[in-house]
């Protein structure tokens, strides 16, 4: 089955680590030659020392971010999510800040909602009446250029289904990712 694999970049991962040792180095500094300042040392130390094993796990989480394939689209975010393409209706790229996301929309019937509980469900719900769509795709993280990838998840979304294998085909020699 031909698919397309788009992976995160480790760049951004590196940024983190080295934004976060730098902070750390400095913490330590303000503890070991200001006694005054000591409290705001343990603070910076503490809290840029959290991300630390996050920059780690982003430069060495080397699986798939999106999955492509004939049959749909799998996204890792915090969950692993399967959409078929007949089940989607449109997609749209939203820019929130200086990140993007392409926003995937359901047909009226398909619920992504089932499974979560509480905290989870109620935000979902915000999501959704805020106009981000049933499910999203971060792409300020990825390797890939986000128009590119919009048009050919809309590509994919409007094609019949002996059709997504050419799509899938040309578009992985042209160089989506």
């Amino acid at each position: 089955m031909n698919e397309i694999r788009i992976y995160k970049s480790i760049w951004k991962g590196v940024k983190l680590l080295a934004g976060c040792l730098l902070f750390v180095v400095l913490g330590i500094g303000m503890i070991l030659h200001d006694p005054d300042s000591q409290w705001l040392g343990w603070m910076g130390t503490c809290f840029f020392g959290l991300g630390i094993p996050v920059g780690l796990f982003m430069v060495f989480d080397r699986r798939p971010t999106v999955i492509m394939n004939e049959k749909g689209i799998t996204i890792r975010n915090w969950k692993k999510i399967f959409l078929e393409w007949q089940h989607i209706n449109e997609a749209a790229l939203i820019s929130t800040g200086k990140s993007q996301m392409i926003c995937l929309y359901m047909k009226d019937g398909i619920s992504l909602d089932s499974g979560r509980v509480g905290f989870r469900k109620k935000l979902y719900h915000l999501n959704k009446n805020m106009g981000y769509g049933d499910a999203s795709i971060p792409v300020f993280n990825l390797k890939v250029d986000p128009e590119r990838l919009l048009i050919l998840v809309v590509m994919l979304i409007n094609a019949d289904s002996p059709d997504r294998k050419n799509l899938l085909i040309d578009q992985g020699v042209e160089g989506v990712v």
